[in-house]
């Protein structure tokens, strides 16, 4: 056992403390340690650093999306402070579902960095889909006049413009 000094001199001491060296001064030791009854100059009571070479990492840090182990919990990404949310795009469009998120450091497999798809059932239903005039209502958009974007299926639109007169619903493609 460790000898203190205590009230008298040479009893031996009954509560001596493991130190652990703190190489990178963060307030956490790695594994070299000094048993001893007062802290030594660059020792800490605390243990668990997994690089006591770098003061950012030590496990009461924050953990961020990168490749580092800061908080030395085993896992690089667990916990992570600056996660993004990412949303599902069950159809490949592109948009992302509002009503299904998660939140991660890179996008998981099928989801994207938005949640703005208004049916993600449909690839062809978002909002960039073109709506064109259909004034004949023949299914079959006009050529000629101007399309909308939107993710909402317009009165008298259609999702082609192939119509070569849209005012005459025998003039059709069909």
């Amino acid at each position: 056992r460790q000898m203190c000094l205590r009230d008298r001199v040479g009893v031996e001491a009954t509560d001596a403390t493991e130190f652990y060296e703190d190489a990178d001064a963060d307030g956490f030791g790695g594994t070299i340690t000094v048993t001893a009854c007062e802290v030594p100059v660059g020792y800490v009571a605390l243990d668990g650093d997994c690089d006591d070479s770098d003061g950012t990492i030590n496990p009461g840090a924050d953990e961020l999306c990168d490749s580092a182990d800061r908080d030395c919990d085993g896992n690089p990404t667990a916990g992570a402070m600056d996660v993004s949310s990412y949303s599902a795009d069950s159809d490949g469009d592109g948009f992302g579902d509002p009503n299904d998120s998660q939140q991660a450091c890179a996008a998981p497999t099928g989801f994207v960095g938005n949640d703005t798809d208004c049916n993600d059932d449909d690839a062809q239903l978002n909002p960039n889909t073109e709506w064109y005039p259909d004034m004949d209502r023949d299914g079959f958009g006009s050529q000629l006049s101007m399309h909308t974007q939107s993710c909402e299926r317009l009165a008298s639109a259609s999702l082609n413009n192939d119509d070569r007169s849209d005012l005459n619903n025998g003039t059709n493609p069909d």
